[in-house]
């Protein structure tokens, strides 16, 4: 099979000629010269007016030569990963013609001798109408971007800008005489990391890209026929950000959700066990598998946090991996302790759930964390320092044993001391959940404040409550914004004034570049588990505008500390 390749030149290009050099011998390359600077603005100028151009240019200027430096290490991964040359070592076996235009005469006198069986295209202008009615074998492009969504450029940063992951990818589709408007042939979405940014997407664009060329390569050669697909998604073309565009954007505002998943574990010196049961079997029938459908239905990022002892199978395996007796917890209220209950065969079922943990980790953006291993107490009167090492030990120890290295821990009861944090720190754990940084929060009891922090749910006493992460004892902190307060039918005539409170909290942090950080427990959800799912998706859909308008984003504990941490350069 005759290939030609219509390209520009650059590392992108180089990718894909020698990855598909390598497989097909009969090659030949046609290297398009690249505009000059001032005749690309001055173009541009025309199209988008000077004001705009300008913020573009300084963008190009300053943003991606530092980008290129930070980012280096990972460029590197990346190309490790993919097994992506950039050299010029294809110049070796493959002839080279360089044309002052893809639309000028010497393309089609190229494309005319080599006689192709199919081109394609990377990187150059837009081909003519004319060009293109003087060839006859298929024409297809690598998109950087999932069209018709993403057309233009710099698809998977607008998409990520965006918050818009499901969309972020590349394409390869047929060549019109449009912009990134021919039928789409193959997608693939990429996956992207908090390490990941507008320099680095490109390289995982185009080594996914490469795996669809090469497989639609193979088929044409074997079948001669290039099969497409309709694509039914809104159609925009994207140009280069101005910097004032992408300092914006860098400031984008978050959405974290963690649950603190405790089953009779945290409530087991709260309720009687026969007075919880029903609730603790709906919450592993059915609250657990609907949360994980609306997350997975509005592309939300959660961090579950999980007590450990769910992740036995039943009170042998659970001392099998507990810290030894003389390092269990030694409360002075004897009656906080799980340890007194776990061990009852009558009430086995409302501690253990292992195999929730798989139903968790198949749903994307699902983030599986600590919150200890016996629901520990971290500020208890009695308990020692070292028995928290002991416990954690034992969270790390069974979630290992998952196949899960945990780097995000939720304290129960938000007893947080910074002692024990550096304990985290030390295990390999980098983010924990904060107390809200205001009064009526950060004082642990008192039936004032419990009453002002339930009216707080409804109108605003303390602010938006919304931060930005930061460090603690060497960990990040992701202060929590609001605990999401179940239906509760004696109040339902303020429901909406509850949603409504959430929904400017959301604002506030879309607006402002905020972390807004709204958590629960799963079994809030185990009583009116309708009501409370219905109120969620209408917080969800919300979310959701706020992406579209602001670029809100949803990430989980894990996902936004490693951000902040490699934006420090602290990997």
């Amino acid at each position: 099979m005759k290939i030609l390749f219509l390209c520009t030149e650059g590392d992108y290009s180089n990718c894909v000629i020698n990855a598909v050099s390598k497989e097909y011998s009969d090659c030949t390359v046609v290297f398009e010269e690249r505009l000059s600077k001032k005749k690309l603005a001055t173009g541009r100028i025309k199209r988008l007016g000077l004001l705009k151009v300008a913020g573009q240019i300084a963008f190009l200027t300053f943003v991606p030569r530092r980008l290129e430096k930070k980012s280096k290490s990972r460029i590197s991964e990346i190309i490790s990963k993919f097994d992506l040359n950039i050299s010029e070592d294809f110049r070796e076996k493959v002839p080279v013609i360089n044309v002052p235009s893809v639309n000028s005469d010497e393309t089609i006198k190229a494309i005319n001798e080599a006689n192709p069986d199919i081109i394609i295209v990377n990187g150059t202008r837009i081909i003519s109408k004319a060009i293109l009615e003087q060839i006859k074998c298929p024409i297809i492009n690598m998109h950087l971007g999932i069209t018709p969504k993403y057309r233009g450029v710099h698809g998977a940063y607008w998409a990520v800008a965006n918050g818009d992951f499901e969309n972020c990818g590349v394409t390869v589709h047929m060549v019109n005489a449009g912009i990134d408007t021919g039928d789409v042939i193959q997608q693939k979405v990429i996956t992207v990391t908090g390490e990941d940014n507008y320099v680095t997407y490109p390289y995982i664009q185009v080594g996914e890209g490469i795996k669809l060329e090469l497989d639609i390569l193979r088929k044409f050669n074997e079948t001669g026929i290039i099969d497409t697909k309709r694509v039914d998604l809104p159609s925009k073309l994207w140009y280069h950000p101005t910097l004032f565009e992408y300092l914006k954007r860098s400031r984008q505002g978050m959405m974290c959700v963690s649950l603190d998943y405790e089953l009779y574990w945290g409530m087991s010196d709260v309720i009687e066990a026969d007075a919880f049961r029903d609730q603790i079997n709906q919450t592993k029938e059915v609250v657990i598998p609907e949360l994980l459908k609306v997350f997975k239905k509005y592309g939300i990022h959660a961090t579950w946090a999980i007590v450990g002892g769910i992740l036995t199978k039943n009170s042998c395996d659970y001392d099998a991996i507990a810290p030894a007796e003389v390092f269990r917890p030694t409360y002075a209220n004897g009656e906080v302790s799980t340890y007194l209950k776990y061990n009852n065969p009558d009430i086995a079922e409302m501690f253990y759930y292992p195999e929730s943990i798989e139903l968790i980790k198949v749903v994307e953006g699902q983030e599986i964390g600590s919150h200890t291993f016996s629901h520990y107490y971290c500020t208890e009167k009695g308990q020692i320092l070292e028995q928290f090492e002991a416990d954690l030990n034992s969270a790390k120890n069974v979630l290992n044993k998952h196949g899960v290295e945990p780097k995000s821990i939720v304290f129960p009861r938000n007893q947080i001391d910074g002692e024990y944090l550096e304990k985290c720190a030390e295990r390999g754990f980098t983010t924990y959940r904060g107390l809200e940084d205001n009064w009526i929060y950060n004082k642990m009891s008192g039936l004032l404040l419990r009453g002002l922090r339930l009216l707080d749910s409804y109108i605003n006493l303390s602010g938006s409550n919304t931060h930005s992460p930061s460090y603690v004892n060497g960990m990040v902190n992701i202060t929590g914004s609001r605990l999401y307060r179940p239906y509760i039918s004696k109040l339902a005539m303020f429901e909406g004034l509850k949603l409504h409170r959430i929904k400017r909290q959301m604002l506030y942090a879309a607006k402002h570049g905020k972390v807004f950080h709204l958590w629960w427990h799963p079994h809030n959800f185990s009583t009116y588990t309708e009501k409370n799912l219905e109120n969620l998706e209408e917080i969800l859909k919300y979310y959701q505008v706020l992406k579209e308008k602001y670029g809100f984003r949803t990430m989980n504990m894990g996902e936004i500390a490693e951000g902040i941490i490699l934006d420090k350069g602290e990997k």
